[in-house]
């Protein structure tokens, strides 16, 4: 709750809402509908030589445009050296890759590579002024201004309407997956449930010997993996989660979720 104040969580919320909206009002997901290719029912279609370009072409503009702007708006928080970029830039290949093959990225390229590639860089650059605007500060403690800690109410409420938004998301994705047959949606389901279990049991075995910080890229990009469906709801959560993806990753790199206490 240090970082993630009300302000910006409600702005987070509505901006990402919206979007979302408007793509389900367009079409509904529907549970009698098969929306992924019955040949591939995970992994899309084939990559294609075309598709990794503009793929991995648009992973290294957004990141190397960030890596010149943002420290021209004193905004970028830690200064790395060259060996802190390729490593960067190593781990953000491979994990383009693995998006292209789970997220499904390859066909969205495909069908309309223009509108998911302005919907990508759109959204880094809304989430990047949603976080640099919002001012951060701690909720950790009371302070004399705050004796009634009224802080940590609002942020509460911030976090409400943004696990609102999620639920809404979550709901419909599970509704796409259902689509597919019940092999199928206990694929998907299960595969949420794995990755979220394997984290809490991760956190509660080490949280009172390490400090835990999940960063924003990496609940993004787990987050962007399960948005595969060919369907504008999903398209633009997607889009969202990259967006979210390449900004932390632009900014603070991939910063390690575990340090000393």
């Amino acid at each position: 709750c240090s970082t993630w104040n009300a302000p910006r969580c409600v702005i987070l919320a509505v901006s990402s809402f919206i979007p979302i909206a408007l793509s389900y009002l367009k079409q509904r997901p529907s549970k009698k509908k098969v929306y992924l290719d019955v040949n591939y029912p995970h992994l899309g279609f084939p990559i294609t030589s075309t598709s990794a370009i503009v793929w991995f072409s648009l992973l290294l503009v957004i990141y190397f445009a960030i890596q010149a702007i943002w420290p021209r708006l004193g905004l970028i928080y830690h200064e790395r050296g060259l060996e802190s970029h390729l490593e960067t830039l190593t781990q953000l290949v491979l994990r383009g890759l693995c998006l292209m093959i789970v997220g499904n990225v390859q066909d969205r390229l495909k069908r309309n590579p223009i509108k998911f590639v302005l919907q990508i860089i759109g959204y880094t650059f809304v989430f990047g002024a949603i976080y640099e605007s919002c001012p951060r500060k701690s909720l950790a403690t009371r302070s004399e201004d705050d004796p009634k800690n009224s802080s940590i109410a609002a942020a509460v409420a911030g976090w409400a309407a943004g696990v609102m938004v999620a639920i809404f998301a979550l709901y419909n994705h599970v509704v796409l997956a259902r689509s597919q047959g019940t092999r199928y949606f206990r694929f998907y389901v299960g595969a949420l449930l794995a990755t979220l279990f394997a984290h809490f049991v991760l956190f509660a075995l080490f949280s009172s010997e390490v400090e835990i910080h999940i960063h924003h890229y990496h609940w993004s990009f787990i987050l962007s993996c399960a948005c595969c469906f060919p369907h504008p709801l999903s398209q633009w959560c997607q889009a969202m989660c990259i967006g979210i993806f390449l900004h932390g990753v632009a900014v603070f790199e991939f910063d390690p979720m575990f340090s000393k206490l």
